[in-house]
């Protein structure tokens, strides 16, 4: 019993330039064009135009305590450099910052009323200290959620869906990566990690890559659906047991050979392969206690998708197997 060949799901890094020469779109026309020729039937590649839906500001907005001193008890701290900071986040520049900018004062001051700490002999302020630490260890995490949620580069990153997927350099791939990576682990932050935020915000902001996947992966989940709806329709009524049906089925065959497995499959496996990088980062914000459910309920959406998406393609493969394994068992000599 032959079967079709098929190839795994990815995209051999050495093929990375040969992912995306030509357009996905593109190359699904031209496959159901020469599919409903071979079939003498018209298959139109209707669009769905998925949309992502990313929250609103207003549900992404978090009730985050202030921390307040009264002037006496910063004059006292002149003797510590954290003073600066504090006297520089007073400005009206510092008090219109970023999330970013935020988040990246937050995790300084903490240091900065750290080593005053360490530099302070007096009991009162060392107490006065104390409780300013305890009270910005306990808001940290949620001004790290802000800046997840009402970021300009992450919405960005995560919500615009212009293109479908192409291609990635394993550079481009790496880099992206590496920014999100950052930013997820920041939720336990370190200093090093700040100086590095902005740089892997504008990496987020340059790639929507989350977004351009998501997008990618419902609209191929559409066209996968319909054809296969189609074609099991259409593949019932081959009886295969003339010669102009097995001349028919080895050029469908051959077909799917051509354009899905050696066009379109290598531009899936690639899309597969990114999507398997990027899922532990989302599956950490998933599951993250402080960040908002609009927000959460919107990454568990695109899971789903995504295992649609999978079923679908699966769906469309096992048409075709049937297809060969029906013709197959009615052509064997007894």
């Amino acid at each position: 019993m032959s079967s079709i060949p098929l190839l795994p799901l990815f995209c051999s890094l050495i093929l990375v330039n040969a992912c995306g020469q030509s357009s996905i779109q593109s190359s699904f026309t031209e496959y159901q064009n020469q599919v409903g020729e071979e079939l003498n039937i018209s298959i139109l590649l209707n669009t769905e135009n998925p949309s992502l839906h990313y929250p609103s500001s207003q549900q992404m907005k978090l009730d985050i305590p202030e921390t307040t001193m009264n002037l006496r008890d910063f004059y006292a701290l002149k003797h510590c450099p954290v003073s600066t900071l504090i006297a520089q986040r007073n400005t009206a520049l510092g008090k219109v910052q970023l999330p970013s900018q935020r988040f990246a004062y937050e995790v300084k001051l903490i240091q900065g009323l750290n080593e005053c700490l360490q530099q302070t002999d007096d009991e009162q302020q060392q107490q006065q200290l104390t409780q300013w630490l305890e009270d910005k260890y306990q808001t940290l995490p949620k001004v790290w959620a802000q800046m997840v949620l009402s970021s300009a580069e992450i919405r960005r990153s995560l919500s615009t869906n212009s293109t479908l997927f192409t291609q990635i350099s394993n550079e481009q791939l790496r880099s992206y990566q590496a920014s999100l990576s950052l930013i997820v682990n920041l939720y336990s932050p370190t200093m090093t990690d700040i100086d590095g935020l902005e740089a892997a915000l504008n990496t987020l902001r340059q790639q929507p890559l989350p977004a351009q996947i998501w997008y990618t992966q419902n609209q191929l989940s559409f066209w996968l659906n319909n054809l296969a709806d189609r074609l099991q329709s259409e593949f019932a009524k081959i009886s295969c047991q003339s010669a102009s049906s097995a001349e028919q089925i080895a050029n469908l065959k051959l077909i799917y050979e051509q354009n899905f497995i050696a066009d379109i499959l290598p531009v899936i496996g690639r899309l597969a392969e990114v999507h398997h990088m990027l899922e532990p980062n989302f599956k950490t914000l998933r599951n993250n206690p402080v960040l908002l459910e609009p927000f959460k309920k919107f990454l568990i959406q695109r899971k789903l998708e995504s295992e649609n998406y999978l079923n679908a393609q699966h769906k469309h493969e096992k048409v075709w197997q049937n297809l060969l394994i029906k013709c197959n068992s009615t052509n064997q000599k007894v």
